[in-house]
């Protein structure tokens, strides 16, 4: 198999599909939905299970410090939204959980917070492919084809072929993690950086 080609075009959900039938040397589809294609139905699904488990690390694309959740104004209770995907508390005033899609409070053991409640909460989404920068993509998407191709074919021989490729784009990706950082003596540490970043809205992931 030869080289897995990238282009400087941004990279599409689709073009993540081929990429990891490529990988095992089959002929790309031309949409998401192929009937009876069993290996991009399979090939879509590892591109979505890869970029759910990379964002779920958090990164600075994904990842918001401070963010407030407010209470529902009837029931007290916090809902999360839809693409929370991981959390910890940022709040001093409570130590919350997910449960269930709602924030629980360990402290208290409830649900329901005082009519008027603002929670902080350090938040990590789950984004579209497409949504995704093209940094991100194309290490998911290379990643995913590493997957499918071990899983498919389970040839060494081939998947050390993509390694190199792999491991370029994850440095690509952490570096433009890092140069979003900016770190200096104030964001070196977890807690200061929380406390200078609560009043200034969202921020990127800087932090992993």
């Amino acid at each position: 198999m030869a080289t897995i080609p990238l282009t400087t075009a941004p990279m599409t959900e689709l073009d993540g599909v081929n990429l990891c039938l490529m990988a095992i040397g089959g002929a790309p589809v031309n949409a998401l939905d192929t009937p009876g294609n069993k290996d991009a139905s399979i090939a879509r699904l590892t591109l979505n299970n890869t970029s759910r488990e990379v964002q779920s690390k958090g990164w600075f694309f994904n990842h918001e410090y401070s963010y407030p959740l407010a209470a529902d104004a009837t029931t007290g209770k916090i809902a999360l939204p839809s693409n929370c995907i991981a959390l910890a508390t940022a709040d001093e005033k409570y130590r919350v959980v997910e449960r269930a899609g709602y924030l629980y409070d360990l402290d208290n053991r409830t649900n329901v917070f005082p009519l008027g409640t603002t929670v902080n909460v350090d938040i990590t989404f789950m984004f579209n492919f497409e949504d995704l920068p093209q940094v991100a993509r194309t290490y998911i998407g290379l990643a995913a084809a590493q997957t499918f191709q071990s899983n498919t074919v389970g040839a060494t021989d081939l998947n050390a072929l993509i390694d190199g490729q792999v491991t370029r784009a994850y440095a690509l990706l952490v570096s433009a993690d890092t140069r979003s950082k900016r770190p200096n003596v104030l964001t070196s540490n977890a807690r200061i950086l929380r406390m200078t970043r609560r009043h200034r809205g969202s921020f990127d992931f800087a932090d992993r």
